[in-house]
């Protein structure tokens, strides 16, 4: 694992990110869990329960701050893309209070995360003496320790060798190992949901003018394409981490 001491990713000049200007900004999954969507054929299919969630609250956000405008964005399968511009110093709707960008992708994570919690906490319990997860629709029970998933109807169970999990119904596959759903994007792992976290912080980008918001906005429309080459795809941590040496 490379080791590097992390840069800033604000610019010193902080009314930047008051004032009339349009912002790329990047946010992550902690560990790059892959449970936002899944890509089929350069199409995006968000997971209900995490990617739908982040999608409707970034739509929300002009509905909870003043003078901004959302453009092009995209839910990666551990990331998020999105070009948000503000027409004059944003405000706070509920207190009328001057906001920067940090605030509004707070907002964004924070409450992303608090419904994607209840979402799980609806679809899941967790028994505190065994340690087991069930799922209430489907009776799939998850064992936290060794991974196994089974269901007490069917005696579906996971391949502890491969980390493979099987919906029997549809044959789709989930690659627990890495958090990747090769399968349908109703299904994300349950020991990833459960457990779900931004990662720290964000990235951003100011916008200088509109060549640079034209190769931006092409940038996130192709994203889902060359998912098989983006960095922070887990299939691709080698080069991941040849990276993070190279920009530290």
């Amino acid at each position: 694992m490379a080791k590097f001491t992390r840069k800033p990713n604000r610019l010193p000049n902080k009314e930047i990110y008051k004032s009339n200007n349009s912002f790329f900004v990047t946010i992550c999954v902690q560990d790059r869990v892959c449970c936002l969507s899944q890509i089929q054929d350069g199409k995006v299919n968000l997971s209900p329960n995490t990617g739908e969630i982040v999608e409707g609250v970034w739509l929300n956000l002009p509905e909870i701050f003043t003078n901004i405008v959302l453009d092009e964005y995209v839910i990666m399968p551990n990331h998020f893309h999105g070009i948000i511009t503000f027409l004059d110093i944003p405000t706070r709707k509920s207190n009328g209070k001057s906001i920067d960008l940090s605030e509004i992708i707070r907002t964004l994570k924070a409450k992303s995360k608090r419904l994607i919690d209840q979402k799980i906490e609806e679809r899941f319990i967790v028994q505190k003496e065994t340690g087991f997860i069930s799922q209430k629709e489907t009776g799939f029970i998850v064992q936290k320790e060794t991974g196994f998933i089974s269901q007490k109807e069917t005696g579906f169970i996971v391949q502890k060798e491969t980390g493979f999990i099987v919906q029997k119904e549809t044959g789709f596959i989930v690659q627990d190992q890495y958090g990747s759903i090769n399968a349908s994007p109703t299904n994300a792992s349950p020991t990833n949901l459960l457990n779900f976290q931004w990662q720290k912080s964000f990235y951003d980008h100011v916008i200088r003018n509109e060549k640079d918001m034209k190769r931006i906005q092409e940038y996130i429309y192709n994203n889902p394409f060359k998912w098989e080459l983006d960095l922070l795809n887990p299939s691709n941590n080698d080069k991941f981490q040849e990276w993070l040496v190279k920009n530290p």
